[in-house]
């Protein structure tokens, strides 16, 4: 489930964790560090709700917070829409 956190360091890669149809968040990974978004899906904008940190910082958040305690799912896609909030 959590594709991001191979140990390639020249790793860019983004995934979508959602609840509903407008709320969730995007994860970009850029080698060490990753990024978490907070994003409206209906809309494909940001939030303005914006995490950078080591990206084992990064999965412990998703993998605690967002699909443990507040029900998120990994989507089996990034929508073009996203694009420019994407890695």
């Amino acid at each position: 489930m959590y594709q991001f956190l191979k140990e390639d360091k020249s790793l860019y890669a983004s995934f979508v964790y959602s609840r509903s149809s407008t709320d969730g968040y995007l994860v970009n990974v850029h080698g060490d560090f990753a990024e978490l978004i907070k994003i409206n899906l209906s809309k494909s904008t940001s939030e303005h709700i914006f995490i950078s940190a080591p990206r084992e910082k990064i999965q412990e958040i998703v993998a605690k917070k967002l699909v443990a305690e507040q029900g998120y799912k990994l989507c089996k896609y990034v929508d073009l829409s996203l694009q420019p909030l994407a890695a």
